[in-house]
């Protein structure tokens, strides 16, 4: 039985809120995390720590935020534009996906280099701020490398689709 093209557009749109919700969580347990470090200070390196997961949680969380609201969105208008001409929504939206599609390699070496920063930062500096920048550089970076990791896992399978598709 062949499915419908709107089908995998809907799974594409679902995977990608779902990335969007493990960036938002990241971004609360950052910002959480923060929180805990404020009340329960105690040593210099965790107070040192605060500011960096601060941003880090802020920025992670409001990008989720966004992205799950942008992708629910797009999800409801892929469905109207597909009902009103399958053929164009099917090029349009191949033209969008080949277009990121290629970002990929060069987000997975920004993710690493930040990491490799970070690391230096932590590992070979003595202030406890310039630890805690490293720490938060590496956590910073995780996220974005295992969800783009993914994002181009599930963005090539989706692109497949487009080259099933018989003119």
């Amino acid at each position: 039985m062949k499915t419908e093209f709107i089908n995998h557009a809907i799974d594409w749109y679902k995977g990608e809120s779902i990335e969007a919700g493990i960036v938002l969580m990241w971004g609360g347990f950052m910002l959480l995390m923060s929180l805990y470090f404020f009340i329960y200070d105690r040593f210099d390196s965790t107070h040192q720590l605060i500011i960096p997961l601060f941003i880090v949680g802020l920025f992670w969380g409001t990008a989720g935020g966004v992205g799950l609201f942008i992708n629910n969105s797009r999800l409801e208008k892929a469905k109207i534009e597909y009902t009103q001409s399958k053929e164009n929504f099917i090029k349009k939206e191949k033209i969008r996906v080949r277009k990121f599609i290629g970002t990929y390699k060069y987000l997975l070496i920004g993710w690493s280099i930040t990491i490799i920063i970070g690391l230096a930062l932590f590992n070979l500096t003595n202030g406890s701020l310039l630890k805690a920048i490293g720490l938060s550089l590496i956590l910073f970076a995780v996220i974005g490398l295992i969800v783009d990791l993914t994002s181009e896992q599930n963005a090539k399978k989706y692109y497949n689709h487009f080259e099933q598709i018989k003119p």
